[in-house]
């Protein structure tokens, strides 16, 4: 492996886990205002 694909692999692990947290972040503070975001963002909203 070299060194930009090792560089390559380590920013992708960090921009997944700092959207996970912040995806966490949100879950919890929707929870506590009574809301329910679990997998909100990736379900289409039906149209009328």
């Amino acid at each position: 492996m070299s060194a930009e694909q090792k560089a390559r692999a380590l920013m992708t692990r960090h921009q997944h886990s700092v959207k996970n947290r912040q995806q966490t972040m949100l879950n919890r503070a929707a929870g506590e205002m009574g809301h329910d975001l679990d997998n909100a963002q990736d379900k289409p909203q039906p149209k009328n």
